[in-house]
């Protein structure tokens, strides 16, 4: 057994957005912030929804200035259209050039499957294909929505179908169990592991916009629910849920979410991972005071130490200072984005 700062280093290196969790002390105690390289170089892989105004590809973009610079797998067949999430395991964004030649990066399909892709965007296999599973007598589809590996090394799934989590052999791509059982949430959405938890989003009925507004707090290691409401806030409507270079959880928040209406501005709000605290609410705005995250989804810590946001209502990446919440940049601004998820990859 590794211990807890190792143990935590092994979680965050496989989420699917890249943590950091090498930081340094200050001197007044604080809490410890990351010091950015900003020597790396590396690119930005968002993946467009298809759903909507969605262009429904994975599009690469410069690192350094935000350029387009076409779509990610070099065969996109596979991702029907609608790809998801992203899962990739290199610990620290900071590091990204450093020996990942034979890092996979995996893709949530709309295809009901999950598809494995080198970092120079070859296609390597589709490790998990068309799957469907039964719980208690009833069939579901996979229907994927966040995913994640786990502090175990297997692979975890949102099933929005199914309303659980279920869990792959990431060797193998075999199904293992249901971890989070059916029902504990209506509508799930991201989810993290930190230490010896599991935090996963209680979103809000997509066709009504009611419910949601809690973040539950599961056993890491059984998926028992311990506290159905760890984050209880109801201007909270949680998408994706990530943990912070400070070890808290940052979640992307379209509040009141609406469906297939207009979509509203939104936050990304800040909790504390030991108690579910409100700590801070990013809330970034133009000169005339109007929000400049519009349904936000996709969150990522990048090899500079930002935080970058997807905002799917205007197209935009938008990077934030973390430990200000101030507004740095709209990083990318790009017709049909639909960001749902974003990772780092080395530059080519």
């Amino acid at each position: 057994m590794k211990n807890s700062n190792q143990f935590k280093s092994l979680i965050l290196g496989f989420t699917l957005v890249l943590m950091v969790t090498a930081c340094s002390d200050d001197d007044n105690g604080d809490t410890p912030t990351p010091e950015p390289q900003t020597e790396v170089s590396f690119d930005l892989v968002v993946t467009s929804g298809g759903f909507g105004s969605g262009l429904g590809q994975a599009l690469r973009f410069d690192g350094e200035n935000g350029t387009f610079l076409g779509e990610f797998p070099n065969d996109a067949t596979l991702l029907n259209d609608d790809p998801r999430d992203i899962v990739i395991n290199i610990a620290d964004p900071r590091e990204i050039l450093d020996g990942f030649a034979d890092t996979n990066l995996f893709i949530v399909s709309g295809n009901n499957n999950l598809v494995s892709y080198s970092l120079q965007g070859d296609l390597i296999a589709e490790f998990i294909p068309p799957f469907t599973g039964t719980e208690n007598g009833t069939d579901f589809s996979l229907n994927a929505g966040g995913a994640v590996l786990g502090p175990d090394g297997n692979l975890y799934l949102g099933s929005r179908s199914g309303g659980n989590i279920v869990r792959f052999d990431s060797t193998t791509g075999e199904f293992i169990d249901i971890f989070v059982a059916t029902n504990d949430v209506s509508f799930p959405r991201g989810f993290v592991f930190d230490d010896d938890f599991l935090f996963l989003g209680n979103g809000a009925d997509p066709t009504s916009g009611i419910g949601g507004a809690t973040i539950q707090q599961y056993d890491g290691t059984t998926g028992e629910l311990i506290d159905p409401n760890f984050i209880s806030d109801e201007n909270l409507s949680p998408l994706d849920v990530i943990l912070g270079l400070d070890g808290n959880i940052y979640t992307s928040s379209e509040f009141p979410f609406v469906g297939g209406a207009d979509p509203m501005p939104g936050t990304v709000r800040v909790y504390s991972s030991e108690n579910g605290d409100l700590l801070q609410v990013i809330d970034p705005r133009d000169a005339n005071g109007e929000s400049l995250i519009i349904a936000p989804r996709g969150l990522g810590f990048g090899p500079d130490g930002l935080l970058y946001i997807s905002s799917t209502g205007n197209g935009r990446v938008i990077r934030v200072n973390p430990n200000t919440g101030e507004f740095v940049d709209i990083f990318i601004e790009f017709q049909g984005l639909n960001g749902q998820a974003l990772t780092f990859i080395p530059a080519n």
